[in-house]
C-alpha cells in the first residue's frame, strides 16, 4: 500500500511538472533536464528545415521537368528568349535590352514575347497535374 502511494505521489509531481513546462517558454539555449549541464541543449536537437531534403529534392525535380516540357512547346524563338531571361542555358539572367541585342530585336519586342512565352507557358503548366 505505502509502495502504491509512493508511486501514485511520484506520477502526480512529474504531472505537474510536465503541465509548467509547457506553460513555461523554453529558450533553445536552455540544458534539457536530465542530462549533464550545459551538455545537451534543445537548440542541439531541434532541426532546421532542410531545403536539401528528399521530399524537396523530388518536388524540385518534378517542377523542373514540367517547367521543361512546357519550355519544348513554345517555338524556337520563345524559347531562347525564356531560356536567356531566366539564364536556363548559362544561369545568368538577361535583361530585355541584353537579349534584343543578342536577338537583334528591339527591347519592347523581347518583353512583348516574354509575355506570350509566359503565358503559354502558365496555361500548360495549369493543364498539368504537378
Amino acid at each position: 500500500m505505502m509502495k502504491s502511494r509512493l508511486l501514485l505521489e511520484f506520477h502526480k509531481k512529474k504531472l505537474s511538472e510536465i503541465k509548467n513546462l509547457r506553460s513555461k517558454p523554453i529558450s533553445l539555449n536552455q540544458s534539457i533536464p536530465g542530462k549533464d549541464e550545459g551538455s545537451s541543449l534543445y537548440e542541439d536537437i531541434i532541426k532546421p528545415p532542410n531545403e536539401h531534403s528528399i521530399e524537396n529534392t523530388l518536388i524540385r525535380n518534378e517542377l523542373d521537368a514540367a517547367l521543361e516540357t512546357a519550355t519544348k512547346k513554345l517555338e524556337p524563338d520563345l524559347q531562347e528568349i525564356i531560356n536567356l531571361r531566366f539564364g536556363f542555358s548559362d544561369g545568368v539572367q538577361k535583361t530585355y535590352e541584353e537579349i534584343g541585342r543578342i536577338l537583334g530585336k528591339s527591347r519592347e519586342t523581347v518583353r512583348v514575347k516574354e509575355k506570350e512565352a509566359l503565358l503559354i507557358i502558365s496555361r500548360f503548366l495549369s493543364s498539368t497535374s504537378i
